[in-house]
Parts: C-alpha cells; sequence; structure tokens
C-alpha cells in the first residue's frame, strides 16, 4: 500500500486493445493499493506517475496486525474503499452523458477532489494532458480539446497547458444538469 507524500498520480487499467481508462487521479495523502495490502490479491489497476512523487510504502505484514489492533482504523479503512466505490459508480453512471455534460460532470468531480480556491475561481491542482482528461471522461483527446475549448469561449474556464482553472461553477454545474440523462 502506497501513501501519496507529494506529486500526483493516475490510477487506470489498460483494455488488451491499449485503450486506457483512468479510473481517479491523486494527491498528497492519499491512499492506493489498498486493495491488495488487504487481500493479498493481484493489484487491480496500475499507478502512473504525472510528475515527479514521493510515496510511502506500507507492507501488507505490517498493516494487517496495525488494523486488527485498532478498529478504528479499519473503520476509516472501509470508509476509504467505500468512498472510491462510490466515486467509481458516479464516473459509470457519469460516462453515459453527452460529451458537453460528461466534461462538465468531470471537472466538477476533480475540483471538489483536486480544487483549490484562487482569486479567479477554482485551479484543478492536478495537472493532466488533454488526453488523460479524455481516458478520465471516456472520450477521446480530439472530443476533450473540443469541449474544453467550447467551454473556454464561454468564459466558463480557463486552460493553459495542463493547467485548468474554472471561473464559474454555477454555469458548469448548470451545463451538468441541464444535459442530465
Amino acid at each position: 500500500m502506497y501513501i501519496m507524500l507529494s506529486g500526483h498520480a493516475k490510477i487506470c487499467n489498460v483494455s488488451t486493445s491499449g485503450r486506457e481508462t483512468i479510473l481517479y487521479l491523486v494527491s498528497p495523502g492519499d491512499v492506493i493499493g489498498e486493495v491488495a495490502a488487504l487481500d493479498g490479491g493481484d493489484r487491480s489497476a496500475d499507478a502512473t506517475a504525472l510528475e515527479d512523487s514521493e510515496v510511502f510504502v506500507v507492507y501488507r505484514r505490517d498493516i494487517l496486525p496495525m488494523l486488527a489492533r485498532n478498529p478504528q482504523a479499519l473503520m476509516e479503512m472501509v470508509g476509504m474503499l467505500c468512498e472510491k466505490l462510490r466515486l467509481a459508480s458516479q464516473i459509470v453512471e457519469d460516462n453515459q452523458r453527452p460529451m458537453r455534460s460528461r466534461l462538465a460532470k468531470g471537472l466538477l468531480r476533480l475540483a471538489k477532489q483536486h480544487g483549490t480556491m484562487r482569486p479567479q475561481g477554482i485551479e484543478l491542482d492536478v495537472r493532466i494532458t488533454q488526453r488523460d482528461l479524455g481516458n478520465y471522461l471516456a472520450l477521446s483527446r480530439e472530443s476533450t480539446s473540443r469541449q474544453l475549448s467550447v467551454l473556454g469561449h464561454a468564459g466558463l474556464i480557463v486552460v493553459a497547458g495542463a493547467t485548468i482553472l474554472i471561473n464559474d461553477m454555477n454555469a458548469l454545474t448548470e451545463i451538468a444538469e441541464i444535459d442530465d440523462v
């Protein structure tokens, strides 16, 4: 099991055809690899650093006795797993939406998980490429680029390289809700 100390990483699966699906993004303080640490099975996804990162490694042989002695820590771990399952369920549901709504929902989700309030709006702390954002939203890079451009021209977001600043959370929320399926 790994605890992110610094940097960001993407947790993803790659299909046999080579298509990458990003399940979620992790920031400092997030835990990854807990499923394999708990059940001793194979890992369920790959982790790839998006920038220089530092992790703290906790081995299964160390974590299991500690959890057995500390029920509160065990409940925290269960809660964390439930939150990740809830997030995965939301992503599956959101990926059934039209592109514009899917992008809006995804940006709102990233803002909640990885956003920092700035005077101009909410800046996403995790810097990802348009390809990675598309893989997170089950969109092609080209579709992601077009949809980001539409939101940018509407003044809702500003994209500068791999940085996204959300200027208008209310309008983005309306777009996510209007296209509800």
